[in-house]
C-alpha cells in the first residue's frame, strides 16, 4: 500500500540471522522487496553480547522479558541511519487472528465442552510436576478450570509453582493474581476468539510489543508508526469483522492473507507465520549462555540458586528455557543498573 501511494521509492529494512534458517526471514523479505521494487537494506545480527543486554536494561527503564528487544534494537539502529520515521506491523495479529494459540484455544474449548471439569483437573494436576521448559506444560496446566484459565496460561514463562520455587519468599499471598487478572480480560466478549484476541490486545501488545518497539526505536531517535492501530482500523476489526473471517479450522489471519494473495508475489508463502524472534537457543549454547549464567549466579538476594541451576541445566539438556532465562537476566540487570532492592 505504501508503494502504491508513494511518489518516491519506498525503503524497506530487515534483520537477518545467517546460519539460522528457522529464524531468518531474509529470503522472504528479499522476495517481497524485489516484487514491490523497494530499496531494501538488511542487517545481519550476531549473538547477543553482554554489552547489548546492559544497555537495553538501562534503556528500557523497567524489566522487559521479550527477547525480541535485541533484534528490534539492532533494526532500529540500522533504520535510523537512513530515515527518521518508519512503519511497523504491530497490532495485526491481535486484530485479525494471527497467533497459533488461537486455533489451539478453539480445540481446547471443544475439549472442555465434552470432558467433565473434575477429569480435566485430574489430567492437569500432574503437569505442575513436569520440569519447566517441557513443551506443552502450561497448556496442560490451563486444561483445568474455565477458558479464561487457558487464556491466562498462553505463552506464560513461570506458572505459580515455578514462581514460588524461583522466589521462595513469594509465599502464597496473591499467588494466582497474574493468572486471574489475565483470565478476566475481555471476559464479556461474545465468543472465545474475540475474548482471546482482545485479551492479547489489552495485555501483551501494549505491555510487551509496543513498549519494546517504542523504547528500542527511541534509543536511536527513530519514530515507528503502527498503521494497524489507527482507530478506524481497530474499530473495523473489533466491531465489524466476525471471528470466522479471522481464524477458522484451516487458516489464521484470513482477511490479511486474502489481501496478500492480491498484492504479494505468487511465490511468497502466505501460510507461514513467524514471530520477530532470534535464535536464542543456539546463541545460548555459545557465549550468550555464559553471560546469562554469570548474571543470574550473581543475583543472590532474589532468585533461588537451585531453581536457576535447574533452568540452566534444562536448557542445556534440550528444554525450552532460553526465553525464561533471558527474562530473568533482564530483570537482574535492570535491578543492578537502577539499584533496585528486594
Amino acid at each position: 500500500m505504501a508503494v502504491r501511494r508513494s511518489h518516491g521509492r519506498v525503503r524497506t529494512f530487515t534483520v537477518t540471522f545467517p546460519g539460522h534458517p528457522s529464524h531468518d526471514e531474509g529470503p522472504h523479505a528479499r522476495l517481497v522487496a524485489s516484487h514491490l521494487g523497494t530499496e531494501h537494506t538488511e542487517l545481519a545480527a550476531e549473538g547477543a553480547g553482554a554489552e547489548h543486554l546492559v544497555e537495553l536494561a538501562r534503556q528500557f527503564d523497567e524489566p522487559v522479558a521479550d527477547s525480541a528487544i535485541v533484534p528490534t534494537w539492532l533494526l532500529s539502529r540500522l533504520v535510523r541511519r537512513e530515515v527518521t520515521v518508519a512503519l511497523g506491523g504491530d497490532g495485526s495479529d491481535e486484530l485479525f487472528g494471527g497467533y497459533p494459540h488461537y486455533r489451539w484455544l478453539m480445540r481446547l474449548a471443544r475439549l472442555k465442552r465434552v470432558v467433565p471439569g473434575p477429569l480435566r483437573a485430574a489430567l492437569a494436576a500432574p503437569a505442575s510436576f513436569l520440569p519447566v521448559g517441557v513443551t506443552g506444560r502450561h497448556h496442560l496446566i490451563g486444561l483445568a478450570g474455565d477458558i479464561g484459565r487457558s487464556i491466562a496460561h498462553v505463552n506464560m514463562y513461570f506458572d505459580r509453582s515455578a514462581r514460588q520455587a524461583l522466589v521462595p519468599g513469594l509465599g502464597s499471598a496473591g499467588a494466582n493474581q497474574p493468572e486471574a487478572w489475565r483470565g478476566s480480560l475481555a471476559s464479556a466478549e461474545p465468543d472465545l476468539l474475540a475474548r482471546a484476541m482482545k485479551a492479547d490486545f489489552q495485555s501483551t501488545l501494549p505491555d510487551a510489543y509496543l513498549a519494546r518497539v517504542d523504547r528500542a526505536s527511541m534509543r536511536w531517535a527513530l519514530e515507528i508508526r503502527a498503521p494497524y492501530l489507527d482507530h478506524a482500523l481497530v474499530e473495523f476489526a473489533m466491531g465489524r469483522v466476525p471471528s470466522d473471517l479471522k481464524v477458522n479450522a484451516t487458516e489464521r489471519k484470513v482477511l490479511p492473507r486474502a489481501l496478500a494473495a492480491r498484492v504479494l508475489p505468487p511465490a511468497f508463502d502466505r501460510a507461514r507465520k513467524q514471530g520477530f524472534t532470534m535464535p536464542l537457543g543456539a546463541w545460548f549454547a555459545g557465549g550468550f549462555g555464559d553471560v546469562v549464567a554469570d548474571v543470574l549466579h550473581a543475583e543472590r538476594d532474589l532468585f533461588d540458586r537451585a531453581a536457576v541451576d535447574r533452568l540452566l541445566a534444562g536448557q542445556r539438556a534440550g528444554l525450552a528455557n532460553a526465553e525464561r532465562l533471558f527474562a530473568l537476566t533482564m530483570l537482574a540487570l535492570w535491578r543492578r543498573e537502577y539499584g533496585v532492592g528486594v
